[in-house]
């Protein structure tokens, strides 16, 4: 069930303040030199067992055949655009998501990895098994690129999605209006919830990816993991600012 979602004063107010700000902007590569090839992108997925979390199988379509596969298995495909998504099919009889391929844009040495991670996720947690908010269906993706990031040392990756969430603001009632409420609310809390991941102890962060590991088992929902951190929209406008990464 989506809960619709209300942009007020204070996060218009952000949305300006974040995009005249110069120092949370994406970074420029040169394109031509750092572009990271298929094996490098496919080994990032030991990141979740760095993490120590257990991906499930998927559902794989391939050449009308289904299969359950692990999800590193999944056909990747690279071009040269920003983006990424896992292309898949929902089967309205069995209940289930069949895979087809996955597409991520190899523009530098950093963007497909992290897109890789969380496409990945995307594959583990999603709106037609264990969210019940559809706003909230991009939450998980995003706090797990943020965690990976700082994995691989990636340090602008949170001023790049306060750029994205200023973006997404200011352009909510022109162009693809569900989205960007997705995007918004999904972003938010993904936000809130890193900083609190990154502010504890290794005892919280173990319990903490006990919890997922829960998710991506589907006993609970993403809202069950919401709750018991107290984290929520409302809560999730304050202080993003102090998020920002200097340059």
């Amino acid at each position: 069930m989506k809960k619709d979602i209300v942009i007020d004063e204070y996060l218009k107010k952000l949305s300006a303040d974040i995009i005249k700000d110069k120092d949370i902007k994406f970074l420029s590569f040169d394109n031509s030199d750092n572009k990271t090839n298929y094996d490098e992108i496919k080994n990032q997925i030991q990141f979740f067992n760095n993490v120590n979390i257990k991906l499930h199988k998927v559902k794989i379509l391939e050449d009308d055949i289904e299969r359950y596969l692990d999800p590193k298995y999944i056909d990747l495909e690279l071009n040269d655009k920003l983006g990424s998504k896992v292309n898949s099919v929902f089967d309205s009889v069995t209940n289930e998501l069949c895979y087809l391929y996955m597409t991520i844009g190899n523009v530098n040495n950093y963007y497909p990895k992290i897109a890789y991670i969380y496409e990945i996720v995307r594959t583990q947690v999603n709106e037609h098994y264990n969210v019940n908010d559809e706003f909230n269906k991009l939450l998980i993706p995003m706090f797990m690129e943020l965690i990976y990031s700082d994995s691989i040392n990636y340090d602008n990756r949170v001023n790049d999605r306060l750029y994205e969430l200023g973006l997404s603001i200011l352009f909510l009632d022109e162009v693809n209006s569900e989205e960007n409420k997705i995007y918004i609310k999904s972003l938010l809390q993904a936000l809130n919830l890193y900083r609190l991941y990154n502010k504890s102890g290794n005892s919280f962060k173990k319990e903490m990816m006990y919890y997922m590991n829960l998710l991506f088992n589907r006993d609970i929902y993403v809202e069950d993991l919401l709750n018991i951190y107290e984290v929520n929209y409302d809560n999730s406008k304050k202080d993003l600012k102090v998020l920002k990464r200097s340059k």
